[in-house]
């Protein structure tokens, strides 16, 4: 069907004739068009900021704008393109997130395989570099800033997004947390730890989660079988 964009009361604001299309984002939103096999970005007035000149899957993919820069997968390596559409970061990693706090999580070696935060994971492994199987080793995660250079040399078994200028990692089996030069701010001592909101990280202790602060420390005690990040300065959670 052809792809249509509408503004809050309903009306037909952009009809580009894209056969294939992503939410804006940052202004910018994916987009192909109809009978072509190549993407490019369209602003909000429909017209493409960025032409169409980037492979879809299965020999690329793209993905929308996040902290000024969009990642784009070409041949199984991940890169970053800014706004003129140029890469600013060439296609040289095995996986990567999109860019937030000013920093993106990749994978440098492999193959490997992990398997992605969300209900999905587990039956949908992720496998830079290669095919996953029986005896392909578990990825090793580090970041990058936006100029691709790595902030530190270290290797992490699991890492999430940077937030409010910390990133939960996970060091053999417990989550910790480093700043943007690597620092090991807060040791690993969690079993499972996430991006900060509001000041405060979503933790799990012996089963429950609770809430940390920025040093580590415990606020609220891990208590709840189910919990939400903090927003606007409440959560949602379940005894």
């Amino acid at each position: 069907s052809d792809g249509k964009y509408v503004d809050r009361s309903g009306k037909v604001v952009v009809d580009p004739g894209v056969e294939r299309g992503w939410d804006f984002s940052e202004g910018l939103a994916p987009a192909m068009r109809k009978k072509e096999r190549l993407w490019g970005f369209i602003d909000t007035t429909g017209k493409f900021a960025i032409s169409p000149r980037f492979e879809t899957y299965p020999n690329g993919y793209v993905h929308p704008f996040s902290d000024g820069l969009a990642k784009i997968e070409v041949r199984g390596k991940s890169g970053y393109i800014d706004r003129s559409g140029e890469f600013v970061i060439p296609p040289q990693f095995l996986d990567g997130s999109s860019f937030t706090n000013g920093a993106a999580r990749v994978v440098t070696t492999g193959p490997c395989v992990y398997f992605p935060d969300g209900p999905c994971g587990l039956m949908n492994p992720v496998s830079p570099g290669g095919k996953g199987g029986v005896n392909t080793p578990a990825c090793k995660f580090t970041f990058i800033d936006k100029t691709g250079r790595l902030l530190t040399p270290a290797q992490f078994d699991g890492a999430r997004n940077f937030s409010e200028d910390l990133a939960p990692v996970k060091i053999g089996t417990l989550w910790g947390f480093i700043d943007k030069t690597g620092y090991l701010v807060v040791a690993p001592k969690f079993e499972d730890a996430e991006p900060h909101h509001s000041g405060l990280s979503r933790i799990k202790e012996n089963g429950l989660y609770g809430y940390a602060d920025k040093t580590g420390k415990v606020v609220i005690p891990a208590q709840f079988s189910y919990a939400e990040d903090f927003s606007e300065g409440f959560a949602v959670v379940a005894g």
